[in-house]
């Protein structure tokens, strides 16, 4: 999975078609995913483990619109 997300923002970055702001978004939203599945898979707590899966659902909602942003960007020039 990282491995492809690494992949993506090389991509992305290599060209200077897509914003270093967008970029280190990116990159940000791809460690609040880590660290909420990090939470949830460290945690027996019923509410940790709840806070876990929703701290994740948002980091992967930032990242996909960011993702629409940078492809946006990509495609313009």
């Amino acid at each position: 999975k990282r491995g492809i997300l690494d992949f993506l923002l090389i991509k992305y970055d290599k060209n200077d078609k897509v914003s270093k702001e967008i970029l280190n978004e990116l990159k940000d939203a791809i460690n609040e995913m880590e660290a909420a599945e990090c939470l949830f898979n460290m945690t027996s707590d019923p509410g940790l483990i709840e806070a876990a899966i929703y701290k994740e659902e948002a980091a992967k909602r930032k990242f996909d619109y960011l993702i629409r942003i940078a492809k946006e960007e990509y495609n313009q020039t």
